[in-house]
C-alpha cells in the first residue's frame, strides 16, 4: 500500500466518528493525519480588566504512514478573545485515568461554587 492509498484508508468514511476535518491539505508522505473533533467550550466571566477567556475541550488523534498507529487524546485549552487566540500550550489528556482526574477536579470546583453561592446577593 502506498502513502496515498493509506491516507484514503484512514480518512473520509474511515475517520473516527467524531472527526470534523477534511484532510485535503495533508500530505501522507510528510505529514501526520490529524483528526479533530468539534470543540466543547465554556466562556468564563470577564476578568476585572475585561479580558474574556474560553475553556475548550476537544478530541484529537494523529497517525502517520510510517507507523500507522492512531494516538487519541483530549486537548484542554484556554482561549483569549482579546485577539491572542490559544494561550501558550494546551493540556493533553492521554488516558482514562487522567480524564477521570480532570473530571473529578472540575466537579469538585463546581461543588465549591455551588456551596459558596449563598454568600452572594440575588
Amino acid at each position: 500500500m502506498d502513502a496515498n492509498e493509506w491516507k484514503r484508508s484512514v480518512t473520509g468514511g474511515h475517520c473516527p466518528s467524531w472527526c470534523v476535518c477534511r484532510h485535503d491539505d495533508e500530505n501522507p508522505e510528510t505529514d501526520s493525519i490529524i483528526h479533530e473533533s468539534k470543540q466543547s467550550t465554556m466562556e468564563l466571566p470577564p476578568l476585572v480588566n475585561g479580558t474574556v477567556y474560553t475553556v475548550s475541550l476537544s478530541a484529537s488523534a494523529s497517525e502517520t504512514f510510517q507507523d500507522q498507529q492512531r494516538r487519541t487524546q483530549l486537548d484542554l485549552a484556554v482561549i483569549d478573545h482579546g485577539g491572542r487566540g490559544q494561550l501558550g500550550d494546551y493540556v493533553p489528556v492521554t488516558s482514562r485515568h487522567q480524564a477521570d482526574a480532570l473530571a473529578d477536579g472540575l466537579q469538585a470546583m463546581a461543588a465549591q461554587i455551588r456551596a459558596r453561592r449563598d454568600l452572594l446577593p440575588d
